[in-house]
């Protein structure tokens, strides 16, 4: 059978990264040409450590495989992302991208731009389900980095448990009723439910680095000794009448692996009552498969069949792909189950999967845009260099034209000259006829400016615990009217000697400078209103009203002082009906008091 194409896969997972090579051929079936596993030292739960051990393992697993310069599939752990699985009611599927992307702002706990997220339906019966999953951009982009690297160029980006969902139904599509796969990891575990076409994932914060912890713990270790113990020493204690180990820290060790896998027993049970049974209505499993790292525990099956109940057997991602026999078959067998994600990948590369999630990295996302673009871009260029061949051989022709033409312009163009002095002089005309009627058109507008002022205050008196009395322009704070009422400020008003001498008023306005309106005093009176302290009515009435009105601009004053703007005197003294008020209201716009006359 000829090979088609070589796909890499790339599995990162929290302590340990797995690195395979693929031949794909023309029916889309599989061969692994080669693999390798390599682990990150130290504690998996140090984020701070593990991105740069990871770039460093990454590059030795290029070497390892001979895969520099590939384009590759990679998924990261399930710890790293947010997973929820969300039902969408009945509708049409250019509708759910919508839907989704509303529900996906509901349910992410990031801003969406903050994230890179991407979904897949997985049933569409019904009620529609989809799966979303989401990072933070961030995260991925430095893992990227971390990948681009080794020299490997990012083709797509997966998850682990939707990758281990497509080598499981890849390979065990004979399966009948409910599966579940339990994939333990270092730092987490995946629950995968599989029941027919319906699937359901969740991670579980509980791992292999759980079990170093309380062996370093125990025995006041570092963790890179216990995790050493726990590998070459551990395993898991049996239930039952089964003898304890002669060695009594083996045997801690044992049980402490026991009460561990305990905790992800209770995990289990609660995800399939709760989650999988009762909200996506699934089914009891009736077997279980078991991957990842900590699979390899022994007696961990027994451990497993003993809790659960149920037939318990390891994942073998291999069943239905073909092994090239330059790989080393003895040490794959005892590998197999942790390298289903590697399959899994390598699936995505051979045709199309139950799951096909594919979350961009930003390098990424740019690089297909300029890909997408490239074809277009080549053919601009082409048509750009065609048309500037013929653009020359037609400019060649035109020059001609354009010298003849030219010359009949400025010929034009002379004549035209003394139509453009008129039409100047007539500009220059209308701008001085415009600067005379300046003044009267801006008087019409100023007609109706008080009368509007005055509606809009009469408008905001709603009831009658306030009126006005008198209501009096002012330019920064100076009187411009003479006084009208007795008592109160006697300064002359600043138009005075405008207004006395009736005869000589049309030169006194052409000589003194126009005042600006710029505040307005209102007098009034209000009275207790009973269920408001006293005065409360006159600075409810600015804060409600006054301060609404777009003939004033008072607020940034009022804030800072109130008594700026309100002057009142106290309610509550015996045998007043009302008592006076004054507001010191600055005009939103200063006006003229009156157009001078030119």
């Amino acid at each position: 059978m000829a090979e088609k194409k070589t796909i890499v896969t790339l599995n990162l997972g929290s302590q340990r990264v797995g690195m395979a090579r693929f031949s794909c051929a023309s029916d889309g079936s599989l061969t692994l040409k080669a693999y390798h596993l390599a682990e990150i030292g130290g504690d998996p739960t140090s984020e701070a450590s593990r991105v740069p051990q990871m770039a460093v393992a990454v590059n030795d697993l290029v070497d390892s495989v001979k895969v520099a310069g590939q384009r590759v599939n990679f998924a990261i752990s399930g710890q790293s992302v947010f997973t929820r699985f969300v039902k969408l009611p009945p509708l049409g599927s250019e509708k759910v991208h919508d839907i989704v992307q509303f529900e996906a702002q509901q349910n992410v706990p990031f801003p969406l731009n903050e994230v890179i997220w991407d979904y897949q339906v997985v049933n569409d019966e019904g009620e529609v389900e989809v799966a979303i999953v989401a990072i933070k951009s961030d995260s991925l982009n430095e893992i990227n980095d971390a990948v681009a690297e080794s020299s490997l160029k990012t083709n797509l980006v997966d998850v682990a448990h939707a990758a281990l969902i497509n080598a499981f139904r890849y390979n065990y599509s004979d399966v009948e009723g409910c599966a579940l796969l339990v994939d333990m990891g270092a730092r987490s575990t995946n629950l995968i439910y599989v029941e027919g076409d319906k699937v359901f994932s969740r991670n579980i914060p509980v791992g292999g680095s759980n079990i170093s912890t309380n062996i370093a713990r125990e025995f006041g270790i570092p963790f890179a000794r216990a995790e050493e113990r726990k590998v070459k020493e551990g395993f898991v204690a049996l239930g039952g009448n089964y003898a304890d180990h002669p060695d009594p820290e083996v045997d801690a060790i044992s049980k402490i692996s026991r009460n561990t896998l305990t905790r992800l027993h209770s995990e289990i049970v609660r995800t399939t009552k709760n989650m999988w049974q009762r909200q996506q209505a699934g089914s009891e499993p009736q077997m279980v498969f078991l991957a990842g790292g900590v699979a390899s525990m022994p007696y961990i099956k027994e451990f497993f069949e003993e809790k659960l109940g149920v037939s318990v057997d390891f994942f073998n991602p291999l069943r239905a792909v073909a092994v090239d026999p330059g790989v080393n078959v003895d040490q794959l067998s005892t590998e197999a189950h942790c390298v289903g994600e590697l399959i899994g990948l390598g699936l995505r590369g051979a045709g199309k999967c139950p799951m096909e999630i594919d979350l961009v990295p930003d390098a990424v996302a740019r690089a297909r845009d300029v890909a997408k673009r490239k074809p277009f871009l080549m053919g601009a260029i082409a048509c750009l260099v065609g048309a500037l061949g013929l653009g020359i051989w037609n400019f060649q022709n035109k020059k001609s034209l354009a010298e003849k033409e030219t010359a009949s312009l400025k010929s034009e163009l002379n004549s035209l000259e003394s139509v453009n002095e008129k039409i100047e002089a007539a500009n220059k005309d209308l701008k001085e006829a415009q600067s005379v009627a300046q003044p009267m058109v801006d008087a019409a507008e100023m007609r109706s400016f008080w009368l509007r002022l005055m509606n809009d205050l009469n408008g905001r008196l709603e009831n009658d615990l306030l009126w006005f009395t008198v209501v009096e322009p002012l330019a920064d704070k100076e009187q411009v009217t003479p006084q009208l009422w007795q008592g109160g400020d006697s300064r002359e008003p600043i138009t005075s000697n405008i207004v006395a001498e009736k005869t000589s008023s049309a030169a006194a306005r052409n000589d003194e400078k126009v005042p600006k309106v710029t505040h307005v005093r209102v007098l009034g009176l209000y009275r207790d209103a009973g269920n408001r302290a006293g005065n409360q009515v006159v600075y409810d009435f600015v804060t409600n009203e006054i301060m609404k009105s777009p003939f004033f601009d008072i607020e940034e004053e009022y804030k800072k002082d109130p008594n700026n703007i309100v002057t009142y005197a106290e309610a509550g003294v015996s045998g007043y009906y009302a008592y006076p008020f004054e507001l010191y209201l600055k005009l939103a716009e200063p006006v003229n008091f009156y157009q001078k006359i030119k």
